[in-house]
C-alpha cells in the first residue's frame, strides 16, 4: 500500500486533477505528503528550534504555554510522550507583543519565525479550497476561517530528547503515543523517520521521508466539521526508527480556524443532536483533556466548558482504534 505523494506545483492551473488527488488521500488515509510546495526557510527553523531547545530548563519555563498558544511545554516524560515544545500562536505580526515569548527571541528571530508562518498559512489557504470544491461548497468556505489575522493558527517546535537507556515494555513513551491533532490541518516539517500512521487498513505503516516535502494531514475539527468525510488518522512516533541515544527535531503548523468559527458538522457522519460550538470552546477543551488545565494571559487557570469536554470524551474513546 503505497503512501500519497502529491506534486502541488501546478495545483492552480491543474486543480481538478491534483485537487482530486488530494481529497482521495484525505478521505482513505488523513495524510499525504505535497512536494514542490514554494516553501522556505525549514532549515532556518530547525536551526532556531536547537538553539532554543539547548537553553537551560529553568529559562525555558519561565513561559509556560497558554490559551492563545503561545510559551513553552512538556518539560519531562510522560506516558503520552518524552518531548519539548516551543508554540506561536497568535495572529499575524503579535508575537513580538507577547509577554509570553522569552527574551531570547529577539525581533530579528521573531520576524523569522512570523515570516515562516504566513508562508504556511498560504500553503493551507491553497489546500482548503481542495476538500470545499469536491463537497459542493464554496472555494472559500473552509479557507475564510483561517485568516492569520485572527487567532488560531499556531508553528510549533518540537524536540523529542534522548532517552538515558532503551525503554522497557509499560516504560515511559519513547517518543509519542498514538493520538490525531484537534485543528483542521497539520503541516509537519521533519528529516528524520519514525512517524507512523494507521493505514486504510488500520495496520500502521511507516510515513517516508522525503526531502523537501511537507507531511500534511486532517485534524479533528476538519473531519468533525466535515461530517466525518476527511479522515482525522491515528499517529504516532515509534522510538524504534530512531536510536534512544539521539534528539528527534520536528516542526509541526498547526491550522486552526478562528476562535470565534462555529463548528457545525456538515453531511456524512454527523452526530446526532449536536449542536455547534464555537472553535475556542473547542481548543480550551482539548487543552485540558491534555495538559489538565489553561493558563489564562494573566497566570489564572480558564474556565472550560465540562459539557463539552465530556462529550469530546466520549468521541475519543470511541475513535480509538483495537489493535
Amino acid at each position: 500500500m503505497e503512501f500519497p505523494i502529491i506534486s502541488i506545483n501546478h495545483l492552480e492551473s491543474d486543480f481538478n486533477r491534483i485537487s482530486s488527488k488530494i481529497f482521495k488521500a484525505s478521505q482513505d488515509w488523513g495524510f499525504f505528503i505535497v512536494t514542490d510546495h514554494g516553501i522556505t526557510g525549514a532549515s532556518r527553523m530547525f536551526t532556531l528550534s536547537r538553539e532554543f531547545f539547548d537553553l537551560p530548563m529553568d529559562v525555558k519555563c519561565e513561559k509556560p504555554l497558554n490559551e492563545l498558544g503561545v510559551g513553552y511545554d512538556g518539560h519531562k516524560a510522560t506516558t503520552f510522550a518524552a518531548s519539548e515544545g516551543m508554540a506561536f500562536g497568535l495572529p499575524a505580526g503579535q508575537l513580538s507583543q507577547s509577554p509570553n515569548i522569552h527574551s531570547w527571541w529577539d525581533s530579528a528571530k521573531l520576524r523569522e519565525i512570523e515570516s515562516f508562518k504566513a508562508q504556511c498559512n498560504e500553503l493551507t489557504l491553497r489546500i482548503l479550497p481542495c476538500f470545499a470544491a469536491h463537497m459542493g461548497l464554496p472555494a472559500s468556505f473552509f479557507a475564510a476561517s483561517h485568516n492569520q489575522s485572527l487567532p488560531g493558527n499556531a508553528l510549533k517546535f518540537m524536540k523529542y530528547p534522548k532517552m538515558p537507556a532503551e525503554p522497557g515494555p509499560g516504560g515511559l513513551a519513547a517518543r509519542l503515543a498514538p493520538h490525531t491533532d484537534w485543528g483542521t490541518l497539520t503541516l509537519l516539517f521533519t528529516r528524520a523517520p519514525g512517524l507512523e500512521v494507521r493505514d486504510p487498513g488500520n495496520s500502521w505503516h511507516d510515513v517516508p521521508v522525503v526531502p523537501g516535502g511537507i507531511v500534511v494531514n486532517i485534524g479533528d475539527a476538519l473531519s468533525f466539521w466535515t461530517g466525518r468525510q476527511l479522515k482525522s488518522t491515528m499517529h504516532r512516533i515509534a522510538w524504534e526508527k530512531v536510536p534512544f541515544d539521539q534528539d528527534r527535531y520536528s516542526i509541526p503548523y498547526f491550522a486552526q480556524p478562528s476562535f470565534e468559527t462555529d463548528l457545525q458538522p456538515l453531511t456524512g457522519k454527523a452526530e446526532a443532536g449536536c449542536k455547534p460550538f464555537k472553535y475556542q470552546e473547542y481548543y480550551t477543551s482539548r487543552i485540558s483533556l491534555t495538559w489538565g488545565s489553561v493558563l489564562r494571559g494573566d497566570g489564572k487557570q480558564l474556565d472550560v466548558d465540562n459539557r463539552l469536554t465530556q462529550y469530546l470524551t466520549e468521541l475519543d474513546a470511541n475513535d480509538v482504534p483495537t489493535e
